[in-house]
């Protein structure tokens, strides 16, 4: 095949990946907020709070849900929601448990108020300055844009907001990332762009 019906593929492709519903290109990309991020045996941890109190939490984006640890049930006296339970399934099997009421459940500077959480397992890692209470998952995630900057030991959070009618979540971040401007650093600490999703 001669090169230049490839290239005008190609230019096609790309021509209609910018051709976006009108709605979709009203969104906008702000900034949630920034936390600081620490590697523990090669899981991320950033701070947080349960009902106030300072902790550690794991960010787990394979992890369908987000949930505290037994032992946080017990430290910070969280009532049991007697409503749902939660089956998390790990490498030593099964585990069916109530969930836990939790009246404020920070990321960061990111409060969701009065949320019903799983309880689990935690792995056990050395000693966090704040107690390692949970696990942030992908329910939690999925209402943001995650960057992760590991050498500079931060993850930023962002929202799409003023999304206009004919809202594309995909077609918006495509949107931000093609006409925004988006920095990253690849592992190699070479310049890159990028986005998560």
């Amino acid at each position: 095949m001669p090169a230049w019906p490839a290239y005008g593929l190609l230019l096609l492709l790309l021509t209609a990946c910018q051709s976006l519903p009108p709605g979709a290109q009203a969104c906008m990309v702000e900034r949630a907020a920034v936390l600081p991020v620490r590697l523990d045996h090669g899981i991320l941890l950033v701070p947080g709070a349960l009902n106030g109190q300072p902790v550690q939490l794991i960010v787990d984006t394979g992890a369908e849900a987000s949930l505290v640890s037994s032992e946080a049930v017990a430290r910070f006296g969280l009532e049991r929601d007697t409503t749902r339970r939660t089956t998390i399934n790990s490498f030593g099997g099964q585990i069916t448990m109530a969930n836990a009421w939790v009246r404020s459940f920070m990321v960061g500077n990111i409060e969701t108020p009065q949320v019903s959480l799983a309880v689990g397992p935690l792995p056990a890692l050395g000693e966090p300055a704040s107690p390692l209470a949970g696990l942030v998952g992908a329910d939690y995630l999925a209402a943001f844009d995650i960057e992760f900057d590991l050498p500079r030991q931060r993850m930023a959070l962002y929202r799409l907001v003023a999304c206009g009618p004919g809202f594309s979540r995909h077609g918006a971040a495509i949107a931000a990332l093609s006409s925004g401007p988006v920095a990253a650093r690849r592992a190699d600490r070479s310049p890159g762009r990028g986005g998560a999703d």
